[in-house]
C-alpha cells in the first residue's frame, strides 16, 4: 500500500503541572523544559491543504488547522493509494484521521486498533494506532507503535517523525533527533522536523547549536512560524527581552491566523506582567480557536492577577470542561477556587486532579494543605502520611501535621469523655 502525505493535522498545546501557566522562571514567554514542550504550528498559509479523496468519510471537506486541549504536534495525515471507503467496506485509517482532524481520540483510537486487527502486518494501520496513542498521550505506546510501523516500512518518513515526536514528548531527545533526521533523509526540505531538532537543542541546553538549525528551518520554509518561537523561548530563558520580543512578533506577522502563535505570545506578555497585553493576545487565541483549553486556563489565570475573579473563574471552568482529562486543568482551577476562598470546591478539584496523577507529590500536598485549611481531619493526616513514606515532610508541612494530630487528639478525648 503506497502513502504519501496530503495534509498535516495540527492540535493544541500541553502545560506541564508545577511549571504555571506563565512561570518566569523559565524566562520571558520561554516554555519550561519539560518532557511535554509546547510547540508551534504551521504557518497560515497552511490553513488550507488540499481535501481527501472522495469516498474517505462523508461530509468532510478541506483538511483544516485544528488545536485541541492536549499538545501540540503535527501529524502527516496519509492519502491511500488503490480502493477507499465504500458504504459497505470503511477504511479505518482514513476515519482515523478524520477522527484525529476534530481531536475524538477515542474514536480515532477505536477505528486505527480495527485496522490493525485487520491487517497486523499493515505499515499504516500501525502508524494510525501510534497517531490516535499521541492524541491519548500514551506516548510509550506510541512509539511501539510506530517502531512496528518502521520494522514494516523502513522508509517511512512520516513514522520517523511521528516517533520523533514521541521521542521528544518522553524526554528522549537524541533519539528523537535520530528520527528527525531520518524524516529529512526522506524528505530533505521538511522544515518541521529540522526546526524540531533545533528545539530539542534547546531542551537540552545546546542554546549553541540552536541558532543554525533554526537557520535552516527557515530557509526551507520561510513563512513557518516554529523556528522563530523556539528562538523567542531561547532567548527569554537567557533574559535577552529584546530579542524574546522580536521572534514572537515575527511569528506572529507570519502566522497572524494562528492560535498557538497568539497563546505563546501572550505568555510572553504575562510573564513580563503586561497583563492587557496578555489578556488581548490571548483572547485572540481563543477568538481563532473557542476549543483551545491552554489558552482558556492560561487567560484565567492572567485574569485572576488582574482581580477579575468572576471572569477569571468562568475561563477556568471551561478549560476543565474542554479538558476533563488535563491535570492542569483541574490544578488552576483548585488555585483559583482556593483564592476566592471556595475551599471544598478547590478540594474537589485537588481530588480530581491526583486522580488523573497519582503519584504526583505536588498534587498530595496541595491537597493536604487544603484539607488542612479546611480542618478535614482524617483525610488530610491521610495524605500527609501518604507523602512522608516517599519523602522527608518541609516544615510547613511538619506544622501542618501536628496541629492536625493535636486537634484529633482533642476530637477523639471529647468523645471518650462523652
Amino acid at each position: 500500500m503506497k502513502v504519501h502525505v496530503s495534509g498535516i493535522t495540527i492540535l493544541g498545546t500541553l502545560l506541564v503541572l508545577g511549571a504555571g501557566p506563565a512561570s518566569a522562571a523559565s524566562g520571558v514567554g520561554a516554555a519550561p523544559r519539560t518532557n511535554s514542550m509546547p510547540e508551534s504550528s504551521k504557518s497560515a498559509r497552511s490553513a488550507v491543504v488540499p481535501a481527501p479523496p472522495k469516498g474517505s468519510v462523508p461530509g468532510k471537506g478541506t483538511e483544516r488547522i485544528k488545536s485541541c486541549c492536549t499538545m501540540v504536534r503535527l501529524i502527516p495525515r496519509p492519502k491511500l493509494a488503490g480502493p477507499l471507503s465504500t458504504e459497505d467496506k470503511p477504511n479505518h485509517i482514513l476515519q482515523t484521521f478524520d477522527y484525529l482532524e476534530i481531536n475524538d481520540f477515542i474514536n480515532a483510537f477505536i477505528e486505527s486498533n480495527t485496522a490493525v486487527k485487520e491487517n497486523p502486518t499493515d505499515a499504516l494501520s500501525h502508524y494510525a494506532r501510534g497517531c490516535s496513542l499521541m492524541g491519548l498521550l500514551d506516548f510509550p505506546e506510541a512509539t511501539n507503535e510506530f517502531t512496528e510501523s518502521l520494522k514494516l516500512d523502513p522508509a517511512s518518513g512520516d513514522a520517523h517523525f511521528m516517533l520523533g515526536q514521541a521521542y521528544r514528548l518522553r524526554g528522549q531527545y537524541d533519539n528523537a533527533i535520530n528520527e528527525y533526521t531520518a524524516a529529512l533523509s526522506s524528505k530533505p526540505d521538511n522544515a518541521v522536523a529540522q526546526a524540531f531538532i533545533a528545539e530539542c537543542c534547546r531542551m537540552q541546553g545546546q542554546d549553541w547549536k540552536l541558532g543554525s538549525e533554526c537557520d535552516k528551518a527557515m530557509k526551507m520554509d520561510p513563512q513557518l512560524p516554529l523556528p522563530h518561537t523556539i528562538l523567542a523561548d531561547s532567548y527569554g530563558t537567557q533574559g535577552r527581552i529584546t530579542q524574546s520580543l522580536e521572534e514572537y512578533q515575527k511569528a506572529v506577522e507570519l502566522a497572524p491566523n494562528d492560535p498557538y502563535v497568539h497563546f505563546r505570545f501572550g505568555q510572553c506578555m504575562s510573564n513580563l506582567e503586561r497583563l492587557d497585553e496578555a489578556e488581548a493576545e490571548l483572547k485572540k487565541a481563543l477568538q481563532l480557536d473557542p476549543t483551545y483549553a491552554d489558552a482558556t486556563m492560561v487567560l484565567a489565570w492572567v485574569l485572576s492577577k488582574q482581580n477579575k475573579m468572576s471572569e477569571a473563574l468562568t475561563y477556568s471552568k471551561k478549560a476543565v470542561a474542554l479538558a476533563p482529562n488535563d491535570v492542569d486543568t483541574h490544578f488552576a482551577l483548585a488555585e483559583l477556587y482556593k483564592k476566592v476562598g471556595l475551599h471544598e470546591f478547590a478540594i474537589q478539584q485537588f481530588k480530581m486532579a491526583r486522580t488523573l496523577r497519582p503519584k504526583s507529590i505536588r498534587l498530595q500536598r496541595a491537597l493536604a494543605m487544603e484539607l488542612a485549611q479546611t480542618q478535614n481531619l482524617s483525610e488530610a493526616i491521610v495524605e500527609m502520611s501518604m507523602i512522608s513514606q516517599q519523602f522527608p515532610l518541609d516544615e510547613e508541612l511538619k506544622l501542618a501535621l501536628n496541629a492536625l494530630l493535636q486537634l484529633r487528639r482533642k476530637e477523639i478525648s471529647g468523645k471518650d469523655s462523652n
